[in-house]
């Protein structure tokens, strides 16, 4: 379980996937992005730091609770 949220935490950057390579591609009619890649790293910076509060605190405490 501790992995799924390591790797939901690295999902803020624009190439750690296709759905977010496919999103940041996307153009309007002009030609104009609909995101760009300081989008996701204003976005995915502050996802990470809080995935890694998650880990640290909550995920140290089951960890201990299961004798881990």
């Amino acid at each position: 379980r501790c992995c799924c949220v390591l790797a939901a935490g690295a999902m803020g950057l624009p190439v750690s996937g296709f759905p977010n390579m496919n999103a940041v591609s996307l153009e309007d009619a002009t030609g104009q992005n609909y995101i760009d890649t300081v989008d996701f790293l204003k976005v995915g910076v502050l996802g990470s730091i809080m995935a890694y509060a998650i880990i640290i605190s909550i995920g140290y405490v089951l960890m201990l609770a299961v004798g881990f």
